[in-house]
């Protein structure tokens, strides 16, 4: 090792130490966690031994060939330069001298060491000896003004200057004798004095040093406060530097008052301003015992709205802050061991689209099923069910987020709001627990499809066939700000849309008076068993100046033929609803023949300026609670009516999560479910990055609702466990990337292509996955792969080279069953196969991602599984067209009208995934095989007949032959004849039937098919190859028609 003048090789920007007086820096001091932490300076053999002064291990070094061929270890702080340290440790030499000579010296990550002043202690031979020294960094004669910035992150032991002696090394210990200066004034109070520690100016209070302090002679106290926000405090103007992160190190005690009290450790400007004062660090102190406050914290402010850190003045303790104090908030307390300094400096910039540090908080834990999305936020959800799965709509706090300047780190410049929402978000379930990402709905906006409205809020939604045509539309309701109400026209969840008012439904003067100051919003659509559609929509309560009985929502009949209307267009029917308490969020279903009619309480309720409107006898809900009403008429909603709370605030489940509560109830496969909204990301994002402090977005959640024997409804548990899962789901499909149970790191993005999996959504709605860097990971809850996985095929977008994708069970840390080589084309899409080996029965699934560091990797769009001795589809495509499938003929034929063609055609490029081969005449490469279609006219559509170049297997004379030629495939009847047309044929209704002693069955608009179409198979025996010489016949349904009907 050189010592004298050299300069590390290794140079950064020196961080303030973070050591507490007291605790042990080394990392791995006994060496029990193996050899982490450790490893040889330079040449020399290092390993464990059972040697040991304590433990099970101590770390031997031997075959050394220089003095300075070391022990080196790592440091959990890096030194301070100006710091006071102690060293010990025991060492043990056996061979060499009698006495050999044993240093320390300090190092950073790599480079040159500087020895520690008056480090050289003599060690005698043959039993553990104790080596102890007191150094400052900086007073070492090798220490020079080169090292000023060196980060000393390491230590050694040698043995200077000459000896190569092999040693053992064990119980490394290195403390701080001294308190960390900092950005405060001496606070040890040991001198006596509390120089620079004061009480603002037009405060109450008096300090003081009192004896003893905490471990030490002395501490100081304040007595004498008149308000909670008043303490010690010590200037900080210009100190602090935003987004830069600091330890508090502070030890508090108080006497008086209650058995535990709230204290603050709070940075503020001159005028105390809220949004601009910082709850740096808190703690809840036990009376009479030293606390320590010891904690890191961001500087930034709450709202940088109203001002931000450069208008920090003064930092001071506090107790927790109440307008009206009484005795026992403010107690007398007493400081001690104070100290502030900054330990990182502010996040750099991520690069354009580089990854910020809030993809890696972990919103939704594994094995969490709430919030239904941990990538996302959203609030004021909303069910519909459609082809009987169950979507939620949500106004997208996530497109306020998105839109709003980012920090460093990614957090918003200023939260909260709802200014720029014009989207509402969509996801999917047919499990409750697994969700679709759909992207969102365009609604207001001019690229919206209301272009009249400036917002969408508070969705609701229904599906109907009310046109008679077979299919269900999706009438959604949203809310134009507080103004109005309006409602778009949907041929699925996702489209495509239509406004068929061009402007709102409800509004003021639309169609009639309101009071002025109620909103004309949270719109609930309810369609009762008999067919009639109401809406129920309003909210406020201040206008009245009746928190009580505000009378501030309303319900109306709509048009049972034309859910965008109202029943009585003049507004004659429009009813008014006294909800106790009422303040918004109105939604209702019914059970039983009951109608539960739900809404948010206001604020305001509990507050004795409004004492006097209360009604006696009548029963009220909490402030910020949903309560719901119990009647037999959906439209009589009077005061009597209230039951009771269904939920409380969410604070009270989720604490720290504040705001306005907003639900909806509704029943789904034989359960009554509740889902609300809540703060749960902001909280994790608040923890990780905001100083405790939740960032002001919600994120929607889901938990099962019960009912007494009297048809009340008990208090529903808010939960992050969430609903049990009603099915295992099935991976042997194309489903879609973004289906999600849980997931870290990644984003989704709405993209041009249709969706595999949904083509009932008419090319709408669907997503990919983005943003995923290394260590990225998605997860699928209860993946049933039964007998056994045999591939999976992924649909992917490399960005770089090597990335892959290991798909694990259990855990995103639990066994790889296939790993993924996404080694197609950088920027295009391909399907990417990998062999998959161990996945049989019920698993939660995991696909994490891995290459190089600090890039985006890759996007995906699908994930598909074959299952164990599953032959290959001879359907081009593993999921059906979106368009309705052709209609079949009246006497279903295996055979052909047409002849197949006799040869192989010269092979053709390959077809553009646009063009459907079952329905485009001529020859088609498609899915790395040969297929021809011919079509003709046939009664009043069109029939096209597919053929695949294929292996085929017979039956003749008693052994199987194989020959290579032309398949047929399937019949494909073009959508020129209605569903009522197709209603007598058994190739256009759902069914099994028997024709010429032959077994056929047909499915029409399942997830096979699509809406609008359907598939014949026939039952028939088939050879097929079983191992590699023999063949094996066996009785199965094939693949025969397929009709799609016309709109």
């Amino acid at each position: 090792m050189t010592l004298v003048g050299l300069v590390a090789t290794s140079v950064v920007a020196m961080p303030q130490a973070m050591a507490a007086p007291g605790d042990n820096i080394v990392v791995n001091p006994g060496f029990e966690d193996g050899t982490t932490g450790w490893i040889p300076s330079g040449g020399g053999q290092f390993a464990l031994s059972d040697d040991a002064a304590s433990g099970e291990h101590s770390g031997a070094l031997t075959d050394r060939g220089a003095f300075y061929d070391g022990l080196k270890g790592e440091l959990a702080e890096p030194l301070a330069h100006d710091g006071q340290y102690r060293v010990t440790a025991k060492v043990k030499h056996t061979t060499g001298a009698d006495e050999e000579p044993f240093g320390l010296a300090y190092c950073p990550a790599s480079g040159a060491c500087v020895a520690a002043a008056d480090a050289i202690k003599q060690v005698q031979k043959g039993d553990w000896e104790e080596y102890s020294l007191d150094f400052i960094p900086e007073e070492s004669s090798n220490y020079n003004e080169n090292h000023a910035e060196t980060v000393f992150s390491h230590f050694q032991f040698e043995t200077p200057w000459s000896s190569t002696v092999d040693f053992l090394l064990d119980d490394v210990s290195i403390v701080r004798l001294d308190t960390p200066a900092g950005i405060l004034p001496e606070g040890t109070f040991e001198d006596g004095g509390h120089e620079g520690w004061y009480v603002v100016d037009g405060r109450e209070g008096e300090l003081q040093v009192t004896s003893p302090g905490a471990e030490s002679d002395s501490a100081l106290q304040i007595t004498g406060r008149t308000q909670t926000n008043t303490g010690p405090a010590a200037d900080v103007a210009g100190k602090l530097e935003e987004g830069a992160t600091y330890r508090l190190e502070a030890d508090l005690r108080y006497t008086g008052g209650n058995e535990t009290q709230g204290f603050a450790f709070t940075i503020c400007d001159d005028a105390f301003t809220y949004g601009i004062c910082l709850n740096a660090v808190t703690r809840t102190v036990t009376q009479g015992e030293w606390t320590s406050f010891d904690d890191e914290f961001v500087a930034d402010v709450p709202n940088s709205g109203v001002g931000g850190v450069g208008d920090w003045r003064r930092a001071f303790f506090e107790t927790d802050w109440t307008g009206e104090p009484e005795a026992s908030d403010l107690v007398d307390f007493e400081i001690d061991n104070v100290s502030l300094v900054k330990v990182a400096d502010p996040a750099e910039e991520p690069a354009e689209d580089g990854k910020s540090p809030v993809e890696d908080v972990q919103a939704k834990p594994v094995g969490d099923h709430n919030p239904l999305m941990g990538h996302k936020f959203g609030a004021d959800p909303h069910h519909v069910v459609f082809n009987d799965r169950l979507y939620i709509y949500s106004t997208s706090d996530d497109q306020q987020y998105q839109t709003a300047e980012k920090k460093p780190n990614g957090l918003p410049v200023r939260d909260g709001g709802y200014d720029r929402i014009n989207t509402l978000n969509v996801m999917s379930t047919d499990d409750m627990v697994n969700w679709v990402d759909h992207g969102a709905v365009p609604v207001a906006g001019l690229d919206g499809i209301a272009k009249w409205a400036g917002n969408s809020w508070a969705p609701a939604a229904v599906s109907a066939d009310l046109d008679g045509d077979g299919t269900e539309e999706v009438y959604l309701y949203f809310c134009n700000g507080g103004s109005g109400t309006g409602v778009i026209v949907g041929g699925s969840p996702l489209g495509p849309w239509e406004d068929p008012n061009g402007q709102m439904l409800i509004g003021q003067n639309n169609p009639i008076q309101f009071p002025q100051g109620m909103w004309l919003f949270d719109p609930e659509v309810f369609v009762d068993v008999d067919g009639q559609p109401y809406l129920y929509f309003g909210g406020n309560w201040d206008f009245a100046q009746d928190p009580y009985h505000p009378k501030s929502t309303r319900v109306v009949k709509l048009d049972p033929n034309d859910y965008t209307k109202l029943e009585d267009p003049s507004g004659a029917g429009i009813t008014v609803i006294d909800g106790p308490g009422m303040f918004e969020a109105s939604s209702m279903f019914e059970r039983n023949g009951t109608y539960y009619y739900s809404y948010s309480s206001n604020f305001a309720v509990g507050n004795s300026q409004y004492d006097d409107k209360m009604i006696e006898g009548q029963d009220y809900p909490g402030a910020g609670q949903i309560a719901y009403m119990m009647t037999d008429d959906p439209m009589d909603l009077t005061r009597e009516k209230f039951a009771g709370t269904l939920f409380a605030s969410h604070g009270k489940w989720f604490p720290g999560s504040g705001g306005n509560n907003h639900s909806d109830v509704f029943n789904y496969q034989g359960k009554t479910y509740f889902t609300y909204h809540t703060q749960t990301m902001g909280l994790a994002w608040g923890d990780e990055l905001n100083n405790g402090n939740v960032v002001n977005y919600r994120s929607v959640h889901l938990d099962e609702v019960e009912f007494n024997e009297d048809g009340t409804i008990k208090e529903v548990e808010g939960t992050n466990a969430g609903v049990e899962q009603i099915k295992d789901f099935d991976p042997y499909r194309t489903f879609e990337a973004e289906t999600l149970a849980w997931q870290l790191g990644v984003r989704t993005e709405q993209v041009d292509t249709a969706s595999v999996e949904f083509p009932e959504h008419n090319d709408n709605g669907n997503t990919v996955l983005t943003k995923i860097d290394d260590g990225d990971f998605t997860g699928i809850s209860s993946v049933d792969f039964g007998d056994g996985a045999a591939e999976v095929t992924a649909r992917v977008k490399p960005l770089v080279q090597g990335a892959t994708i290991e798909v694990r069970l259990d855990s995103e840390t639990g066994p790889v069953v296939a790993t993924i080589n996404a080694d197609s084309a950088v920027g295009e899409w391909n399907d990417v196969t990998a062999e998959v080996a161990g996945a049989t029965g019920v698993h939660d699934l995991f696909f994490v991602f891995r290459g190089p560091e600090g890039e985006r990797l890759i996007e995906v769009d699908s994930w598909a599984f074959t299952a164990a001795g599953d032959e290959p589809t001879t359907d081009p495509s593993e999921d059906p067209s979106e368009d309705p499938s052709p209609e079949p003929s009246e006497d279903p034929s295996e055979e052909p009208t047409q002849p197949t063609p006799t040869v192989a055609p010269s092979a053709p490029g390959t077809t553009p995934e646009s063009v459907d081969v079952y329905t485009t005449p001529g020859f088609h490469r498609a899915g790395g095989r040969l297929w021809h279609t011919e079509c003709e006219p046939y009664s009043q559509t069109v029939r096209c007949r597919t053929s695949i170049w294929a292996t085929t297997i017979k039956s003749e004379g008693g052994r199987f032959v194989q020959t290579n030629g032309w398949a047929f495939n399937n019949l494909t009847y073009l959508p020129m004849m209605s569903r009522g047309q197709w209603s007598h044929n058994p190739l256009g209704t759902s069914g099994s039937w028997t024709s010429d002693g032959r077994q056929w069955r047909t499915e029409c608009d399942t997830a096979a098919t699509g809406r609008g179409g359907c598939r014949s198979y026939i039952l028939t025996d088939v050879a097929a190859a079983d191992g590699s010489t023999a063949f094996k016949q066996s009785r199965q349904w094939v693949f025969n028609n397929i009709v799609r009907f016309a709109n």
